[in-house]
C-alpha cells in the first residue's frame, strides 16, 4: 500500500475507533478474562492444585507454631505437677524420690526432633511455593504476549489506520508489563495472605469459637466495603488507561516530528499540549492512588476493633466459661497471629482489589485477539499439501474499497492471471496499484467476490499458510541488522551451499555469508531481498516497484532475474519504468475510478488513452534529456 493510499484512508476515517474496554467503565472484569489468563498458565485444574498447595503450606506453618504452643503447655503442666508433688512430699515429711520425679519429666527429645522435622518440611515447601507459582506466571505471560503479538501481526491494515500507535504501544508495553510484573506479584500476595487469614481464622475458632460473634460481621463488612471500593477503583483504572493513550500518542508524534516542530517554532505549542494531556492523566491517576490509601485506612480501623474484641473476649470467656479448654499458650499463639492480621487482612483486601484492577490490563490485551477481525484469519479448511502447484490467480466479481467513505478501487471486476506468466501493473500514484497485492495477501478484506489461487478460495486458507506460499519483494529493501546468512535464512532451514548458489544467481557471489548486511549499498540490499525470495521458491511472486531508485546496472540484473530465474513462476510486477515490464505477457493498467485495461503490450499500444504509451514517451523524454 502506497503512502498516498494510507493517507487517503486515514483522512476518510470520520468515526474514530472506540475501544469498548476503555468506555465500559462501570462493568466488572468478565469471567472469560480470568479463564483466558488461567488457561494461559497451568489451566483450571493446575491453578486449583496450586491454590490448594498454598493452603497446605500455610497450614503446615501454623500447625508447627501450634505444636510449639502445645509443647510449652505440656511443660507448664508438668512444672505445676512437680510443684504439687514437692509440696505434698514436704508436708508428709517424705523423701522425694528420683523415680517419682522422673515420671514428670517431659519427652523433650520427641518434641525437639518432631519440631525440627516439621520446620524443615515447611521451609522446603515455602521455598517451593513461589518457584512453582512464578513458573505458572511466566508461562501465562509468554502465552499472552505471543497471542497479542500474533493478533497485532495478523490484523488487516484497517486496524492500524483506526488505531494510533500510542494505543498499540500502550497495550504492548504498559498492559503487557502489568501482566509480566504487577499481576503475578499482586496475585501471589493475595493468595498467600488469603491462605494465612483462612488458617488464622480456623485457629481462632478452634481456640475460642465465641470469636465467630465478631468474625462473621467482620467478613460481611469487608465484603460490602470491598464491593463499594472496587467499583470506583475499576472506573479510575480504566480512565487511567484511557488517558494514557493520548499522552503516548503525543509523545510519539512529537518524537517523530521533532525537526519540523523546531523549524516551525511550535515548541511552546507542543509543550503546552503535552502539559494539558499530562494534567488529564494526573487528574485520573492521583485520585486512584488516594482512593487506595482511603480504603487502607478504614480497613486498619476495622481490624483494630476486631483484635480488641479478641483480646477482651478471650479474657471474659476464660472467666465466664472455665470448662473451655483454653490454655495460655494457645491464647498467646492466637494473639500473635491476630496482631499480624492488623496488616495482613487489610493488605489482602487491597491486593484483591489491585489484582482485579490489574486484570483490566489482561482484558485490554484480550480485546486484540478476541475481536472479530482476528477470527477472520481462520483455519485452513482444505488440503494444501502441494498448494499452489501452478500459481494461477483469479479474481471473480471482486469489489474492494478501503472504507465506506471512499470510492471503490475494484467494483465487480474479474481478472485471471495465468500460471507461469508475468504481468505488469502500471498507473499513476494513488490510483490503487498496490491494492491488488493487499487483497491477494489479505491485508484487507474484499467486500464481495472471490479470489482463487489454483481454484482454492483464499478465505479457506489461514493467513499463515497463505502468506507462506506467496513471496513479496517491496520497494524498500527489508534488511535485518545481522549477517548475510541470517538475512537469507533467518530460521536456518537451508544449507550454506544453497545460500551461496542463490547469491550467485543475483550476482552477489562476491559476498561472504558472514558479512554484515547493513553495510551493503541500496542496490545490493535489494538484490539480497531478491535472493531471499528466490530461496523461498514459491509459485507466486509479487514485486512492488522493486527497481525504483536503483542504478541501471542493478535494474538490468533484476530484469534478468525476473525473465530467467522466475521464468516459470507467476509474477506480478508493479513498476513505473516501462523497461521493467516490457517483457511481461500482459499488462494491467490502473486508471482509477474502477477503470482498468488488461491486455498484451501490443494491444495496449493501440489504445489512444493507454498509460503504456504515456509511460513509454515519458521514459524516452528522460533518456533524451539525459
Amino acid at each position: 500500500m502506497t503512502s498516498s493510499e494510507i493517507q487517503m484512508a486515514r483522512i476518510s476515517e470520520q468515526e474514530p475507533f472506540v475501544d469498548n474496554g476503555d468506555t465500559m467503565l462501570n462493568s466488572g472484569v468478565n469471567s472469560k478474562i480470568y479463564k483466558e489468563y488461567i488457561k494461559s498458565g497451568f489451566g483450571l485444574l493446575g491453578t486449583f492444585c496450586l491454590i490448594a498447595f498454598f493452603i497446605v503450606v500455610q497450614f503446615g506453618a501454623v500447625f508447627t507454631d501450634y505444636f510449639v504452643s502445645e509443647w510449652a503447655n505440656d511443660e507448664q503442666i508438668i512444672s505445676l505437677q512437680k510443684m504439687d508433688l514437692n509440696i505434698s512430699n514436704k508436708s508428709l515429711n517424705n523423701s522425694f524420690s528420683n523415680e517419682a520425679l522422673n515420671t514428670y519429666i517431659p519427652n523433650r527429645s520427641y518434641y525437639l526432633y518432631r519440631y525440627i522435622i516439621q520446620a524443615n518440611i515447611v521451609l522446603l515447601l515455602l521455598f517451593t511455593r513461589p518457584l512453582i507459582y512464578y513458573m505458572m506466571c511466566v508461562k501465562a505471560a509468554k502465552r499472552m504476549f505471543n497471542k497479542l503479538l500474533w493478533a497485532v501481526l495478523s490484523k488487516n491494515l484497517n486496524f492500524f489506520l483506526k488505531n494510533k500507535e500510542g494505543d498499540i504501544m500502550n497495550r504492548c508495553s504498559r498492559d503487557q508489563g502489568v501482566v509480566d510484573e504487577t499481576l503475578p506479584s499482586t496475585n501471589f500476595d493475595f493468595i498467600q495472605i488469603s491462605s494465612f487469614i483462612l488458617i488464622t481464622f480456623g485457629l481462632a475458632i478452634y481456640v475460642n469459637y465465641f470469636i465467630l460473634i465478631a468474625l462473621l460481621p467482620l467478613c460481611v463488612f469487608f465484603y460490602c466495603f470491598r464491593k463499594y471500593y472496587i467499583e470506583k477503583a475499576r472506573q479510575l483504572r480504566r480512565l487511567e488507561a484511557e488517558k494514557r493513550t493520548p499522552l503516548l500518542n503525543h509523545l510519539n508524534d512529537t518524537t517523530s516530528g521533532i525537526a519540523v516542530i523546531r523549524s516551525s517554532k511550535k515548541t511552546d505549542t507542543y509543550r503546552s499540549s503535552y502539559h494539558s494531556k499530562m494534567n488529564d492523566y494526573t487528574n485520573v491517576n492521583f485520585p486512584y492512588i488516594t482512593a487506595k490509601r482511603w480504603f487502607a485506612l478504614r480497613l486498619d480501623l476495622a481490624i483494630v476493633i476486631f483484635i480488641a474484641f479478641i483480646i477482651y473476649g478471650s479474657v471474659l470467656v476464660q472467666n465466664w466459661f472455665k470448662n473451655l479448654p483454653i490454655t495460655p499458650a494457645s491464647i498467646g499463639l492466637l494473639l500473635t497471629y491476630c496482631f499480624q492480621l492488623s496488616t495482613q487482612f487489610q493488605f489482602c483486601v487491597r491486593q484483591s482489589c489491585e489484582a482485579e484492577c490489574s486484570m483490566i490490563s489482561v482484558e485490554r490485551i484480550c480485546k486484540y485477539f478476541e475481536e472479530e477481525e482476528n477470527d477472520k484469519q481462520g483455519k485452513t479448511t482444505t488440503n494444501i499439501t502441494n498448494w499452489p502447484s501452478n500459481g494461477k490467480i483469479e479474481l471473480q466479481n471482486v469489489s474492494f474499497r478501503y472504507n465506506q467513505q471512499v470510492g471503490y478501487i475494484f467494483q465487480n471486476k474479474d481478472f485471471v492471471f495465468e500460471s507461469g506468466q508475468h504481468f505488469g501493473i502500471i498507473g499513476f500514484n494513488g490510483v490503487g496499484k498496490s491494492s491488488l497485492f493487499n487483497i491477494i495477501l489479505r491485508l484487507y478484506d474484499i467486500e464481495n467476490g472471490n479470489i482463487l489461487i489454483d481454484n482454492i478460495n483464499i478465505r479457506q486458507i489461514s493467513l499463515n499458510d497463505l502468506r507462506k506460499r506467496i513471496t513479496i519483494i517491496a520497494q524498500d529493501p527489508v534488511i535485518f541488522q545481522t549477517t548475510v546468512r541470517e538475512n537469507l535464512d533467518p530460521f536456518h532451514l537451508k544449507r550454506d551451499d544453497e545460500l551461496k548458489r542463490v547469491l550467485e544467481s543475483v550476482d552477489l557471489q562476491r559476498l561472504d555469508l558472514d558479512d554484515q548486511a547493513p553495510n551493503l549499498s541500496h542496490g545490493e540490499k535489494q538484490l539480497l531481498c531478491f535472493a531471499r525470495g528466490l530461496l523461498k521458491d514459491t509459485k507466486i511472486y509479487l514485486i512492488d516497484e522493486a527497481t525504483s531508485n536503483l542504478s541501471n546496472e542493478v535494474e538490468r540484473t533484476i530484469q534478468r532475474i525476473i525473465s530467467e530465474t522466475l521464468q516459470n513462476k507467476t509474477v506480478l510486477i508493479i513498476a513505473h519504468r516501462v523497461s521493467t515490464i516490457n517483457k511481461c505477457n500482459k499488462i494491467l493498467e490502473v486508471h482509477g475510478k474502477n477503470k482498468f485495461y488488461f491486455d498484451t503490450p501490443d494491444e495496449l499500444r493501440n489504445k489512444p488513452d493507454s498509460l503504456l504509451n504515456i509511460f513509454e514517451n515519458r521514459d524516452a523524454t528522460k533518456v533524451e534529456s539525459f
